[in-house]
């Protein structure tokens, strides 16, 4: 009652309280889809104490079968994206939540705001990788491309006649391949306003119509809008209210922060069938070591080399040169490009290391035998 958004609130109520109290029902396999039951008082499912309604209910009940998801390679994923781990604290319940449900009557809506190289994207993209056994596909829309009111019709593709009809747009194309989607919407604020009204039946229903009138179900869809909207009231906001003991999970912290992007321009539309907002924390020098190590490990693996340690001094370098930078991590990778790759190229041509040791990169910037036999996975 005490929010602008009507009954908009209810689902995140619901979604925090009763949805893990669905899913703790649903994993135990003691619950019958043939019964009635009811929520008690103390929010326990329990056998109904009245069977008027319940052939009504069995006749109208649609049992699709629920995907496989393992919540905890959800989680373990997610931990690679550094300096964000309240975000991902509530990503995985919301969608362990959402994703076990057997009838989806829409997608579910997710919000990442932060400054560039903070980690959105990378979430996004690691959500699908995490999704992928379970079908799920990414399909990234960068917005940058929607910026005219011409280019949001792009979205839905040409009508039956007009030049490229023939042709699927990417949104559609991605859904032909699979009904389990993750689609990004990659800067949303960057898109030309009728693209929101154009996505609404998306985000209400599950359902959008392309150019030439064919309905498609996205209700199984994940749909992650990214922004970098008014970060710094966003980011003083969080730390006033989390000061205060307020959890980002609630919804007095849901609506101040969804306030303060409808301030800043971010249209009704989306705002109010967001699901979760989250507010990505600017990155320390501690985060951007820790994303340094694991992209120069990663480089490492293309070239058949098991990196270990890695020097101090090159590290502190690269976190002094991001920790200036307003694009967050991203200077990393221009970094490791331009000063890595060579050395690992050049120990790869060679031919005289083995994928089966452990190797260092010292001071000198020189690739040598670990003097640790233990991969250390943690960076201090």
């Amino acid at each position: 009652s005490g929010s602008n958004e009507g009954a908009r609130p209810v689902q995140t109520e619901i979604d925090k309280t009763i949805g893990p109290l669905f899913q703790d029902a649903y994993e135990s396999g003691l619950l019958s889809p043939d019964k009635l039951y009811d929520i008690n008082d103390n929010l326990h499912i329990i056998e109904s104490c009245s069977d008027e309604v319940v052939e009504k209910i069995v006749v109208n009940l649609e049992h699709t079968k629920t995907i496989k998801f393992n919540k905890e390679k959800l989680a373990d994923n997610l931990k690679h994206v550094k300096g964000q781990e309240d975000n991902m604290g509530v990503i995985v319940p919301a969608i362990n939540t959402w994703i076990r449900k057997k009838r989806k009557n829409k997608p579910l809506v997710l919000m990442f705001a932060g400054t560039s190289g903070t980690g959105k994207t990378f979430t996004a993209k690691t959500i699908q990788q995490a999704l992928d056994e379970d079908g799920y596909k990414l399909a990234r829309l960068n917005m940058n491309e929607y910026h005219s009111e011409a280019d949001a019709w792009k979205l839905l593709g040409s009508a039956t006649g007009y030049a490229g009809s023939d042709t699927d747009a990417p949104l559609f194309a991605a859904r032909k391949l699979s009904d389990k989607l993750v689609i990004l919407f990659d800067e949303i604020e960057k898109a030309h306003p009728s693209l929101f009204t154009t996505i609404m039946s998306l985000m209400d229903e599950g359902f959008l119509a392309d150019g030439r009138g064919v309905n498609y179900d996205f209700r199984q869809s994940i749909i992650i809008f990214t922004t970098n909207l008014a970060m710094d009231r966003l980011l003083e906001a969080k730390n006033i209210l989390i000061a205060s003991g307020c959890e980002i999970s609630s919804s007095k912290f849901q609506d101040a922060t969804k306030k303060i992007l409808k301030d800043n321009k971010m249209p009704n539309e989306i705002c109010g069938r967001i699901n979760w907002l989250l507010v990505y924390n600017a990155l320390n020098a501690s985060d951007i070591v820790q994303i340094a190590v694991e992209q120069i490990r990663a480089r490492g693996k293309e070239y058949d080399l098991n990196i270990n340690l890695i020097s101090t001094r090159y590290l502190r370098m690269i976190a002094e040169q991001c920790s200036g930078s307003n694009e967050g991590a991203r200077p990393v990778q221009t970094e490791i490009d331009k000063t890595i790759e060579p050395i690992f190229q050049d120990a790869y041509e060679s031919g005289l290391l083995s994928p089966d040791k452990l190797y260092d990169i010292d001071d000198d910037m020189n690739i040598v035998e670990s003097k640790s036999s233990e991969f250390h996975l943690v960076v201090s």
